[in-house]
């Protein structure tokens, strides 16, 4: 519980309702966790004057709001959302957390039921086995045989590398 000044960042994705703000800076990739925060700024807006506090969670690295901060307690600019990083051919690292990242062409050898109570799931991805949690408690299926693209993001859990999935487009919606 460390007190952390960010210079400024960019937001890279807010993932609506689950207050998940995914930002990069200079120095690397982060998350903040905050629900308030989450439903005011949106994807590619530039932000100055962040104060948090260093609250990893389970290994994951993130920051909270410090008490009382508002988003008029920040210089927010609009920007240009930033693209996934593509991993379709790269296995995912330590050094990835908290990267949107995209899996492309991702063919799924079988049925892939995502609910509330069913959350984790693996899939080859160019012959590497990427583990996947929803996190955002998303309901989606990905279908046998069809061919997705595949966004999330890399996260970590007790020290096991995982991604949170986010999103799958079928080949023929991208």
């Amino acid at each position: 519980d460390k007190i952390a000044y960010f210079d400024g960042f960019e937001v890279v994705k807010v993932v609506a309702g689950k207050g998940n703000i995914y930002i990069k800076d200079a120095s690397g990739h982060g998350l903040i966790y905050d629900n308030t925060l989450a439903g005011q700024l949106k994807d590619g807006d530039r932000v100055q004057g962040f104060v948090g506090i260093s609250s990893p969670y389970n290994g994951l690295p993130e920051a909270k709001p410090v008490d009382g901060l508002t988003v008029a307690d920040l210089t927010i600019t609009s920007g240009v959302a930033a693209e996934p990083y593509d991993f379709t051919s790269t296995a995912i690292a330590a050094t990835d957390i908290n990267k949107y990242v995209v899996f492309n062409d991702v063919e799924s050898a079988t049925a892939v039921s995502m609910s509330n109570s069913n959350k984790e799931f693996s899939l080859t991805i160019n012959g590497n086995n990427v583990k996947f949690y929803n996190q955002f408690s998303i309901v989606e299926t990905l279908e046998a045989g069809k061919t997705y693209d595949i966004y999330g993001f890399v996260s970590i859990y007790n020290s096991n590398l995982q991604v949170y999935f986010y999103q799958a487009l079928e080949e023929d919606e991208v």
